[in-house]
């Protein structure tokens, strides 16, 4: 019996406390900017399934999670962004469109700056800004997305090389772009 337990008490604290590898960390960085003429620093993080995007505010500590597998955008526990992808071919050179959207509560910079980085990662920082500031000035509650995979014909280990933009608009018809990473 009591070794029953012991077994169930292992294994539950396994469940509960799972142990994180090293060698699941794909990418960990940091970078500093100026908004609101206020200095924040973005650390990021990634792997295979996860890219964390977290910042201090005014005394406060931000977390922006986001799945890369399931689409979910987390602000601070609350969901804020879904995406879905459509696996496909749709013309020369297309590979794949994820269409997502960031909603409301977002309102400010440094937040929607930090929701942009996390879907797009930090190769988009600088025009995450811009594009946050359109968002903010224009007071637009949801902003849609689409990722578009791309791959050109120069083969890099026996595959096509990939790569990825990012189109934000403010209609669901993805119709009024506000910018491109």
């Amino acid at each position: 019996m009591s070794i029953c337990l012991i077994a169930i008490i292992s294994i539950v604290n396994v469940a509960v406390f799972p142990v994180k590898a090293e060698n699941d960390l794909i990418f960990d960085e940091s970078i500093e900017t100026k908004i609101d003429s206020e200095e924040i620093t973005y650390n990021i993080y990634e792997n295979e399934i996860l890219r964390r995007v977290s910042y201090n505010k005014n005394g406060v500590e931000h977390v922006i999670d986001y799945n890369k597998q399931s689409g979910n955008l987390i602000l601070d526990g609350k969901n804020i962004g879904n995406s879905e992808v459509g696996i496909s071919l749709y013309a020369s050179h297309e590979l794949s469109r994820r269409n997502g959207t960031l909603n409301a509560d977002l309102s400010d910079t440094a937040a929607v700056v930090a929701a942009i980085v996390a879907v797009v990662g930090s190769a988009g920082a600088a025009a995450a800004i811009t594009i946050a500031n359109v968002i903010i000035s224009r007071s637009l509650p949801t902003v849609y997305y689409t990722d578009i995979t791309y791959y050109t014909d120069e083969l890099v280990g026996g595959r096509p090389r990939m790569y990825h933009k990012y189109y934000f608009y403010s209609n669901a018809a993805r119709t009024d772009l506000i910018g491109v990473i």
